[in-house]
């Protein structure tokens, strides 16, 4: 996914620049979304269970952006109730740890295959 003479760092960035890289349409529903939130995480979990790190990282990432920063500008997110917020709040602080640990374990290798 990423070339392998970059920097370690330069690595990582490239993925979550990707993971960022998308734009939430006004058109679509937003339970939509929710309910692709939650299949992010079962796709990323599969991943993680693979040993394929590197796609498991993106998605979790890209599952934090969406809830952390992209939903927040949908027309419909006031609609949401808080206990739904309070409910992804939560999801989001666990996938901060699991994805915190998967960048650790990229870094790692990263830095093993440009030495």
């Amino acid at each position: 996914m990423t070339d392998r003479s970059q920097d370690p760092s330069a690595r990582l960035k490239c993925l979550a620049e990707a993971a960022s890289d998308f734009k939430v349409d006004q058109r679509i529903p937003i339970r939509r979304y929710f309910r692709s939130g939650q299949e992010m995480l079962k796709m990323a979990e599969v991943y993680r269970n693979e040993g394929n790190e590197e796609a498991a990282y993106v998605l979790y990432l890209k599952y934090m952006t969406l809830f952390v920063e992209k939903l927040k500008t949908h027309k419909d997110y006031p609609q949401i109730i808080p206990a739904e917020k309070k409910k992804v709040s939560s999801k989001v602080r666990e996938v901060m740890g699991i994805t915190e640990n998967l960048k650790n374990t990229r870094k790692k290798r990263f830095e093993s295959e440009h030495s």
